[in-house]
């Protein structure tokens, strides 16, 4: 049980990682406004990071909950 919940975890960090790293190129490559202040940039990925882990807890509330 401890090795299944481990590997789901692992792959729920990885797609994360990948929608993390999407979200970054998209805001600076294809925004158009630049490269946003370093405040701002960490607090938009943090929101992002935040929004996507309560996503992935309220789904894994409704499958084994």
């Amino acid at each position: 049980m401890g090795q299944y919940f481990l590997t789901g975890v692992w792959y729920v960090l990885k797609l994360v990682i990948i929608l993390g790293i999407a979200y970054i190129c998209f805001r600076i490559l294809l925004s158009g406004e630049g490269m946003p202040t370093p405040k701002d940039f960490i607090i938009s990925v943090l929101n992002f990071v935040a929004d996507q882990i309560q996503v992935i807890i309220h789904w894994a509330q409704q499958r084994f909950g």
